[in-house]
């Protein structure tokens, strides 16, 4: 019962959220609209940010198990379909996106973007690194990179009013860059195995008899 009234509460948040900012959604709207008694929601969720955090988590942990399923099509796919489809997604429920970012509360949501998207990132560049011997410094430094990128993209586009064109823009980044996780990847190992044979010791020269 309790997860079936946690997911009625995010569903409910999810649709007033297509509609309005965060900052003019109620916990009186989310009880009218999921039909439980106020009492019901505080049992579950201390605020309406916390049913953010809630769905972005979850959103992620799907995102996360999907692609460790799907392991070895991810490995198939380029950069540029990646891109693709996550912001395929995120045209899917730009309203959503967009009123999050529009809200009064805009750093505390963009705290809990950071944070899920990191976590998003973080296993992405693990199934890429599969068979890649990166070191583990350059496999935070590559999905920080990625993040902030993809991630300050998206706040460009939503700040526009979701007015780019950002289905030609990224078909444009996708032929740009490539595959450029795992060719970053390619080249921390690449660079590591360089810096270990500089750590050898050089042979001793044959003594002349």
């Amino acid at each position: 019962m309790a997860s079936f009234t946690k997911k009625a509460i995010c569903q409910s948040f999810i649709k007033l959220l297509s509609e309005r900012p965060i900052d003019k959604i109620t916990v009186k709207d989310i009880v009218d609209d999921c039909g439980i008694a106020r009492n019901t929601f505080y049992y579950h969720y201390q605020d309406i940010y916390q049913v953010l955090e809630d769905i972005l988590d979850q959103r992620v942990q799907d995102a996360v198990e999907r692609m460790k399923k799907e392991a070895a099509g991810w490995e198939k796919k380029s950069s540029e379909q990646n891109l693709r489809d996550g912001f395929k997604e995120l045209k899917e429920h730009g309203n959503v996106f967009y009123n999050m970012f529009q809200s009064a509360g805009e750093g505390e949501v963009r705290r809990y973007l950071l944070r899920t998207s990191t976590v998003f990132f973080n296993h992405l560049v693990e199934i890429r690194a599969q068979g890649i011997e990166a070191s583990e410094e350059d496999k935070k430094l590559i999905a920080s990179f990625f993040r902030n990128a993809i991630s300050g993209y998206m706040a460009e586009w939503l700040d526009s009013g979701m007015k780019m064109p950002i289905d030609e823009m990224m078909n444009r980044i996708g032929q740009l860059f490539g595959d450029s996780i795992t060719e970053a990847l390619r080249r921390s190992e690449a660079l590591c195995r360089d810096a270990d044979g500089k750590k050898k010791p050089l042979p001793e020269p044959e003594s002349k008899s």
